[in-house]
């Protein structure tokens, strides 16, 4: 894991894609430490000179190991930072299909099987309500 104290470093598929531009303050490198896999998912390349501090696995280990809610956190920023770099491929993907939904219409209904994945773009302000079984919330849960 590395945490870069100065410059700029670009993460990049393996095609070369540019997912994210991190800056000083900005850590990289987690998520190889924390899947199980231990495999890296993306590049990371330098944009300007920079300075990294490196943490070792020895060192994440213990540290993680000393605090469950500092490993947890780690694990929700990782995964949230994976949906960021999705969204950011998904805008460069050439071949999506657009649609146009009409108030009502429903994009996939609870227990389809999942065979795509939706970016909502709406230059006019709608909404996209998710309704699902594990969303439903009682009259008293909503006030």
């Amino acid at each position: 894991m590395y945490f870069l104290s100065s410059g700029k470093a670009e993460v990049q598929t393996r095609k070369g894609q540019l997912v994210a531009i991190l800056r000083s303050g900005d850590f990289f490198g987690e998520g190889s430490l924390l899947d199980d896999s231990k495999k890296r998912f993306t590049t990371a390349k330098c944009a300007t000179p920079v300075d990294v501090v490196v943490i070792k696995r020895e060192d994440f280990d213990r540290y993680t190991r000393l605090s469950i809610h500092t490993k947890n956190k780690l694990k929700r920023k990782w995964r949230a930072q994976s949906l960021v770099y999705g969204k950011n491929l998904l805008r460069l993907e050439q071949s999506v299909k657009a649609r146009t939904l009409s108030e009502g219409d429903v994009v996939y209904h609870e227990g389809d099987k999942g065979i795509a994945v939706y970016r909502v773009y709406d230059t006019e302000g709608g909404e996209l309500p998710v309704v699902g079984s594990a969303c439903k919330k009682t009259e008293d849960e909503m006030e």
